[in-house]
């Protein structure tokens, strides 16, 4: 946020709702920023939604009327993407090698998707 800050850049929340508890995590981001960057923030939105937006009511509704900004979108589960995963959510899936690899997700790990080639090392022969 310092960034948008200094560019006075208008800004969006997006929060994963595939693991639930969307709306309080939303709510509670935008009660601990600095009136200075909530100034910034024009709309909340939902990553990885399954099933029929209509079931989100009344949450964007009750959402806008503590915060006065609006959820401005809802987008679909999506996982064909090819961007890589957030840090700290990682799940690379083997090939079929016979191959296991672990790894440890520390608290602070990050660029996780540097693993991912590993997912896609082909079976042995």
């Amino acid at each position: 946020m310092r960034v948008a800050e200094a560019a006075d850049a208008r800004t969006l929340i997006i929060c994963d709702i595939d693991r639930g508890g969307a709306f309080a995590h939303l709510l509670g981001t935008y009660q601990l920023l600095p009136a200075a960057h909530r100034a910034l923030i024009r709309g909340f939105v939902l990553n990885k939604f399954r099933g029929d937006a209509a079931l989100l009511e009344p949450g964007p509704q009750m959402l806008q009327s503590l915060t006065g900004v609006a959820t401005l979108g809802v987008l679909p589960m999506w996982r064909e993407h090819g961007l890589p995963e957030e840090d700290g959510v990682f799940d690379a899936r083997p090939s079929g090698s016979g191959l296991s690899v672990a790894i440890v997700a520390y608290p602070y790990i990050s660029n996780l998707d540097e693993f991912a080639p590993l997912g896609q090392v082909p079976a042995s022969r």
